[in-house]
């Protein structure tokens, strides 16, 4: 007589079926949670260039390029000495120690031909000073002010100095707007104006009282 068949059929709960996931052992350091949040599907993040950019923040540089004139008078005497259209351009480079405010060291010049002077001379206004700017934002419209040394020279058509004066005290304002072509680059137009006081070279000689303006083309990194 053959003994019954006895198929036993064991069922796994799936709780039985997990893998069960052991305790850390004591004093071990608790598994870290990651704290950033991943970006959702389908965003880029953005480069920290891109959210300075259009700002005014970070180094400074600016260029400008334009014309104008220039006017000189030596006192007490008061007689007007030299009048005449005039070059400037000028170069800025600093920080801004706050966003949309500047500081910057500026060289600047205003050149003319001074043929009252003498034959074929030239007039020079050399100047460097601190410049002090700051932003209209969103306009992007700037005021700049920048004290300065100053010193006036009187060339021949040789650039070799004729005449100059000792250093003295000027300033440079402007006011420009310009518009961003690139995420830290503008370009824009802005109106000048400027003076410098400087004694000649002999105590005895006059005081020159140099004033100016001009119209220029900015170019500003920043």
């Amino acid at each position: 007589m053959r003994a019954p068949l006895v198929v036993l059929c064991i069922v796994a709960s799936p709780g039985l079926a997990q893998e069960a996931v052991p305790a850390p052992a004591p004093g071990a350091p608790a598994a870290e949670i990651p704290l950033e949040v991943p970006a959702p599907a389908g965003t880029v993040p953005r480069h920290r260039d891109e959210e300075d950019g259009h700002r005014h923040v970070g180094g400074f540089f600016r260029m400008t390029l334009g014309g104008g004139f220039l006017s000189t008078t030596p006192s007490p005497s008061g007689a007007a000495a030299f009048s005449s259209g005039a070059a400037s351009l000028s170069a800025a480079a600093g920080y801004a120690v706050a966003e949309n405010w500047i500081l910057a060291g500026d060289a600047w010049v205003s050149a003319a031909p001074a043929g009252k002077l003498g034959r074929d001379w030239t007039l020079g206004l050399t100047a460097f000073g601190l410049n002090i700017t700051h932003y209209l934002m969103p306009a992007n419209v700037y005021l700049s002010f920048v004290p300065s040394v100053t010193v006036v020279t009187v060339s021949d058509k040789n650039s070799e100095v004729v005449r100059e004066t000792q250093a003295g005290f000027g300033a440079r304002f402007s006011v420009g707007k310009e518009w961003w072509v690139a995420d830290h680059w503008g370009i824009g137009i802005a109106l000048e104006g400027f003076f410098a006081s400087n004694h000649e070279q002999a105590s005895a000689q006059p005081i020159w009282t140099t004033v100016g303006g001009s119209i220029v083309f900015t170019s500003t990194y920043n």
